[in-house]
């Protein structure tokens, strides 16, 4: 058994407790913790509550009253409050390309990404981290138990609003012209971006508005579902017959993303931008379109996708396919071995 501290306060959301999504390092960061757990292993974790809990066998510490002593230290994101620690082996998981170093690059094990446009990207923005030093570790996908009926002609976004949502709001009155009962659930919440982004005056709170504008000039067609629970996202991911995501975003970064996993694994029809990391992550699971976002394009292909059943059919099962190739069971065996030492283990103990 060893002894294992992960230190999750750059999550500002995280709120282990709380049934809520906030995006995808907040879920995965606590399923990493449970799942070492299960592993065997002492799990404490360090976030920025101010309550001490005890979830699924994980002790979870406020931000300044945590144990400072572990075999492995795992800190997500930074290596700012790596000084508060005593340990053998230290990992950094990233969903991230820009991790905060504070200059102790040198003293990590493993810096853990999702994909190899990840790692290239990581490297290049952060030419003191080693090639060696990064691992792979891809994030794996809950599957439904059963594939339910599908809401006729309804699409699917989940992600933050500022990477491309404005694009469907463009496309929009298009698709509906080419298929009047066209409706998309929103479950990100368009408002909290809103509010997040306004007083920035520039290009994401000028799109931001425009995207408000869409949702509340058409209340039968887009469903704007605020911030979800789990079990909401889950059952607008299996309503959906198409998840469309334009990505666009104004900088770089987009190296995986789980909401399209998890609507592959729905039996969603998935398309999307060749963008960044996700023709390399979803090659064999999406139809892609090519950068810069074509607003007339995207409709069109959209509205042919929603009226041609055989198509829309065979896009979901292959991705529905390609995600029961990728289980969480084999992530959870990855980090299993990375953190006893399997991986890593000819890398020098840090100083």
């Amino acid at each position: 058994m060893l002894r294992i501290v992960l230190d999750c306060r750059e999550y500002d959301s995280l709120r282990p407790e709380a049934p809520r999504v906030y995006g995808a390092s907040e879920p995965l960061v606590c399923r990493l913790a449970t799942s070492l757990v299960k592993a065997g292993h002492l799990v404490d974790a360090v976030y920025k509550g101010d309550k001490e809990l005890f979830l699924e066998g994980v002790r979870w510490w406020p931000y300044e009253r945590h144990p400072k002593t572990c075999d492995v230290l795992i800190s997500c994101e930074w290596l700012i409050l790596e000084h508060e620690f005593e340990y053998k082996r230290l990992y950094v998981p990233l969903n991230k390309i820009n991790p905060i170093l504070a200059q102790k690059e040198d003293k990590v094990n493993g810096f853990i990404v999702f994909s190899e446009e990840h790692k290239r990207q990581l490297l290049f923005i952060n030419p003191t981290i080693k090639e060696e030093q990064v691992v792979l570790i891809p994030p794996g996908v809950e599957i439904p138990e059963t594939l339910g009926p599908k809401v006729h002609h309804r699409l699917l976004w989940s992600n933050t609003p500022e990477r491309g949502l404005v694009h469907l709001a463009r496309a929009w009155p298009r698709l509906l012209a080419h298929v009047p009962d066209a409706t998309i659930a929103i479950t990100y919440g368009v408002e909290r971006s809103w509010n997040t982004n306004k007083w920035l005056m520039d290009n994401i709170a000028e799109e931001l508005l425009e995207v408000r504008r869409w949702v509340k000039d058409n209340p039968q067609s887009v469903i704007d579902m605020g911030r979800v629970k789990k079990a909401q996202l889950l059952a607008a991911q299996a309503a959906a017959e198409l998840y469309p995501y334009p990505a666009d975003a104004p900088l770089p970064g987009i190296v995986h993303a789980f909401v399209v996993m998890e609507a592959a694994a729905a039996g969603c029809a998935i398309l999307l931008s060749r963008l960044e990391g996700l023709p390399e992550v979803f090659k064999d699971c999406a139809d892609f379109l090519d950068i810069p976002v074509n607003p007339k394009e995207w409709a069109e292909v959209m509205a042919d996708i929603l009226l041609d059943d055989r198509r829309k059919k065979a896009m979901g099962e292959r991705a529905h396919e390609w995600a029961l190739g990728h289980p969480w069971s084999e992530w959870e065996e990855k980090w299993k071995t990375l953190v006893e030492g399997g991986v890593w283990s000819k890398q020098p103990s840090p100083v």
